[in-house]
């Protein structure tokens, strides 16, 4: 096999693999056994990565290969995300997010970003009038490079809040907000949750398992009649017990999807 044709299987795997994979997995699934055939395929995976098509990407201690972001990169039927510095024809619809650089979460390698745009994208197709009305507002909870929040204004919400503990995505998502020219529609803030007593049409959080569950009662009161709650973070096992949860307050499940092991939910009040 040329190494034209390894890396061109090294791109079908990972575009398709319903996992995250690493070095190991590759050698699995491409059947890698042998020493020569090893150093080819990192031989392949070093030549995407001097190609800016690929990258290692570092969580919890294990390193996955990944799609690389420096150029744009669709992540959903409308959302583009790009680095600020590059440009990109869009198309009737779509959604052109600018990214400068940074190291939050959110970027669009993780799967469940990916999930969180096409359900924001599904939900405001089932309540379209979510984009045409006066006066909606998103809160984005763990708002990270601020990408969803980004996402939902551009979409046609009026005014969002992000809000995060961690100051680097704080100043990242401020950032982000400011190069995408939506300072007057969109705050970046470090208000805990908790603390927030408006209501919102259109309530977002990427987090994980304990905290979702923590937060879904204060989630569903802080949002008005009809008011829409993306969840994502949700591992495959604990979409169901997030299912349940929603039902016992009052919410209505309206969508939902799996990629990689991780799921998203959307709710209606």
């Amino acid at each position: 096999m040329s190494e034209a044709e390894l890396q061109q299987k090294i791109r079908k795997r990972i575009r398709e693999s319903e996992r995250r994979l690493t070095l190991t997995d590759l050698q699995k699934e491409l059947s890698c056994h042998k020493r020569t055939e090893k150093k080819a395929l990192r031989s392949a995976i070093r030549a995407l990565i001097d190609q800016s098509e690929i990258m290692y990407v570092t969580e919890e201690g294990h390193t996955f290969i990944e799609n690389a972001l420096n150029k744009p990169v669709r992540l959903s039927d409308r959302v583009v995300i790009k680095p600020d510095n590059c440009s990109f024809k869009a198309g009737i619809g779509d959604v052109v997010i600018n990214l400068g650089d940074g190291i939050s979460f959110g970027r669009g390698q993780h799967a469940t970003t990916r999930l969180c745009l096409g359900g924001l994208e599904a939900l405001i197709r089932l309540q379209p009038e979510l984009a045409v009305m006066e006066h909606t507002s998103v809160l984005d909870i763990g708002t990270g490079s601020g990408i969803l929040i980004i996402a939902a204004v551009q979409m046609g919400l009026n005014q969002g809040i992000g809000i995060d503990v961690d100051p680097i995505s704080i100043s990242e998502a401020q950032k982000n907000v400011h190069i995408n020219n939506l300072a007057d529609r969109i705050t970046i803030s470090s208000q805990p949750f908790e603390s927030i007593d408006a209501a919102f049409d259109l309530i977002m959080a990427n987090l994980r398992w304990p905290t979702l569950d923590s937060y879904l009662p204060k989630m569903a009161s802080n949002l008005n009649t009809r008011g829409l709650l993306l969840l994502s973070g949700i591992q495959r096992q604990e979409q169901e017990a997030m299912v349940q949860a929603g039902a016992q307050n009052k919410l209505q499940l309206l969508w939902q999807k799996e990629e990689k092991g991780w799921a998203a939910l959307g709710f209606s009040k």
